[in-house]
């Protein structure tokens, strides 16, 4: 896993509906789920995640299920639709209950923050771990295929492009070829990104050669080749075969009446520029695959369908590679291989926060309808307590600021209860009736830092064999 996908920011699963919820808000609405409880389910039987469903969606929105963490996306599953099971009543009846087993697998690598290191001193790797998150009863493939239906997540099917119909406005180039060299008659013209084969020299007109074969590409309109047809090498590329040139960045020549097609230029260099040379032209109805940008240019990687369309050919059309301004194109999306885990061929990289996907729906044979319903679960294959040891151990070399928990030592605080009388200038007393916490607290100091000023109160006092004074936090 690349330095990239390290876990450097979390997210809850959904955000809250109104206002930023502390952590204890966040487990307190988690808690009025119906069921799917952790480590125990309502059933009696080990369960090994939480369930979202519609007793939470009034604190949180569920209108889609956010990423908990930087990661990548190793494997899915969508079915086309929800399978069903057939349960029967006590009397008998039956009925069928849809059910969604689509999920998202997402690994994630945890590491503890780097020690400072002395110059030229080799840094300690701190501990690490390897986890995943797990989100079951997804949105099915049916669920984003109706009207107003959600977005799906993009590792779901491939991002692929089409030239815009009112962007197909730049003519075919390439090379003439000629009854006669220099003012023949012009024959057909052989579009860029074809190779052709040529023969022997003219006699009389240097430079021109007879063509005798389009090796990849075609002509436009479709001719057969005869011995009494030329082009000019000059205009072409020589490739490392002898004899064999490419109609590449230098053919441009135009001859709207025998090549009438249009579509979008592919630019060599996707600058912007102009003088930026033109290596092909992608027709309308041609998909692809896009690479990098350069800004408002992508470079083309594949063009996947539409390569039997003029100018193109299924034989030449790898040979086109250059830029394409992504503003002349849309978008469109493969479909996912659906009803199947498929691991993904390469990880595709996630953010926290990040689109994963939607709830499906679940119907327990109790259930009178289907339930919109989010399992997740977080697990590793590793040593968990090891993980947590060895990060105890590496925090105390840490520099403060880099420490997010405060430790609130057993017998170290008290609860009060709240009364009116209590402000900033009338703080509680140590001294007053309350409960010792016998416990441990782990705090974020996060949440310390988040409270507003009338929830953070201290009190001074000095004790008399004492002179410093001693300061309690409330």
């Amino acid at each position: 896993m690349s330095d990239t996908t390290k876990v450097k920011n979390w997210s809850f699963p959904f955000k809250p509906k109104a206002g930023k919820l502390d952590p204890i808000q966040h487990l307190t609405a988690m808690a009025q789920a119906s069921g799917g409880y952790y480590p125990v389910g309502a059933n009696g039987q080990w369960h090994g995640g939480v369930h979202f469903d519609g007793n939470t969606e009034a604190v949180f929105d569920q209108s889609q299920v956010c990423c908990i963490a930087d990661g990548e996306v190793i494997a899915y599953r969508i079915d086309t639709r929800h399978p069903e099971s057939q349960y029967f009543t006590s009397t008998g009846a039956s009925f069928n209950a849809v059910f969604s087993r689509s999920f998202v697998l997402v690994k994630h690598h945890l590491e503890a923050p780097a020690k400072p290191t002395a110059a030229g001193t080799a840094p300690e790797p701190p501990p690490s771990l390897t986890f995943f998150s797990l989100y079951m009863h997804l949105l099915n493939w049916e669920g984003y295929t109706g009207t107003n239906a959600p977005n799906p997540p993009a590792f779901l099917g491939e991002a692929l492009y089409k030239v815009k119909a009112d962007k197909a406005t730049d003519p075919v180039r390439g090379l003439r070829i000629r009854a006669e060299p220099r003012t023949g008659r012009v024959v057909a013209l052989i579009p860029k990104g074809s190779k052709v084969r040529v023969g022997d020299a003219h006699p009389i007109h240097s430079g021109w050669y007879r063509l005798l074969a389009v090796v990849e590409g075609r002509t436009l309109p479709a001719v057969a080749i005869t011995e009494n047809m030329w082009v000019f090498p000059g205009e072409m590329e020589q490739t490392a075969e002898a004899g064999i040139f490419l109609v590449g960045e230098r053919a441009n020549d135009q001859e709207p009446t025998l090549a009438p097609e249009k579509g979008l230029n592919v630019r060599k260099n996707g600058n912007g520029r102009r003088d930026d040379p033109i290596v092909g032209v992608l027709p309308l109805g041609a998909t692809f695959r896009l690479e990098s940008s350069t800004g408002t240019y992508c470079k083309l990687k594949e063009i996947v369908d539409g390569k039997d369309i003029a100018p193109l050919s299924p034989d030449s059309a790898g040979n086109i590679q250059g830029f394409v301004h992504l503003g002349s194109l849309e978008s469109t999306r493969s479909a996912p291989e659906p009803n199947k885990v498929y691991v993904l061929p390469t990880p595709h990289p996630i953010k926290a926060g990040e689109l994963i996907g939607h709830l499906g729906h679940y119907q327990n044979e109790n259930d009178r309808s289907p339930q919109r319903l989010l399992h997740l679960e977080v697990f590793s294959c590793e040593d968990v307590p090891a993980f947590i040891a060895k990060s105890q151990a590496w925090a105390a070399g840490l520099p403060d600021e880099q420490k997010t928990l405060l430790k609130v030592h057993k017998n170290a605080s008290k609860l009060i209860p709240h009364r009116d009388d209590i402000n900033a200038s009338n703080p509680p007393k140590i001294s007053d009736a309350g409960t010792t916490v016998g416990v441990d607290l782990i705090i974020p100091q996060s949440l310390l830092d988040g409270l507003p000023a009338d929830s953070k109160l201290q009190e001074n006092t000095t004790l008399p064999s004492s002179a410093t004074p001693t300061t309690t936090r409330w």
